[in-house]
């Protein structure tokens, strides 16, 4: 199961997910996603702790977005416990990094299945 209220995410451990992000530009609009740009997603227990989860997002430019897909295996080792997590680009057009969710809540929720 996947819950988002606001930036603050929900998932049962081990489950499959697919989480879609936007990136806002200094003045309010809308970054626009060029082709050759990166975008990460980290997790962690709390910042500078060692990152649970690290992964690479689709970088889906004609709708506008990130797209972070979370595998089974992505999940499977964590604790049952509210992590934060953050989404970074990396511009392709400036090579500058910018961080466009920072500090967020990624609840890592029980499940009854044990995955093998």
């Amino acid at each position: 199961m996947q819950r988002v209220e606001g930036q603050s995410i929900y998932l049962t451990r081990g489950d499959t997910a697919e989480f879609a992000f936007t990136a806002t530009n200094d003045d309010g609009t809308d970054y626009e996603f060029q082709n050759g740009d990166q975008v990460f997603f980290r997790m962690a227990l709390k910042a500078g702790d060692d990152v649970a989860v690290q992964k690479e997002c689709i970088v889906d430019v004609e709708n506008n977005k990130a797209v972070l897909i979370l595998e089974p295996e992505d999940t499977q080792d964590c604790k049952f416990k509210v992590y934060r997590y953050e989404v970074e680009l990396i511009a392709i057009e400036d090579g500058g990094h910018y961080t466009f969710i920072t500090d967020q809540s990624f609840e890592i929720g029980k499940e009854i299945e044990a995955h093998e």
